[in-house]
C-alpha cells in the first residue's frame, strides 16, 4: 500500500542530488583547459585530447617536461593510464 502511494512522488533529495551532479560535471569540464605545458607542443597532433588527459592526471609526460608523442608506450605506462582513468 505504501509503495503505491510513494511511486508517483519524487523526493526533493533526488532533485538536489541531480543538481549537484550536474554542477560537478560542468565544473570538471571547465577544468579541462588547465592541462600541462609540455616542452614539445609542436609534435602533438591531438592537443585537446592531450590537454584533457593531462588535466585528469591520466598522463603526465616525462621528467624532462616532454610528451614524446612519437615514442612507444610501455606496458607499465598504459597500465597506469588505464588505472587512473578508471
Amino acid at each position: 500500500m505504501r509503495n503505491k502511494a510513494l511511486r508517483g512522488k519524487e523526493f526533493p533529495q533526488k532533485k538536489v542530488l541531480s543538481l549537484v551532479l550536474c554542477v560537478a560535471v560542468m565544473l570538471s569540464v571547465m577544468v579541462m583547459g588547465a592541462g600541462a605545458v609540455f616542452s614539445d607542443p609542436d609534435k602533438i597532433e591531438n592537443t585537446e585530447a592531450v590537454d584533457a588527459c593531462s588535466a585528469l592526471n591520466i598522463i603526465g609526460g616525462y621528467p624532462d617536461g616532454s610528451y614524446k608523442p612519437e615514442g612507444n608506450i610501455k606496458r607499465s605506462e598504459i597500465c597506469k593510464m588505464i588505472c587512473v582513468a578508471l
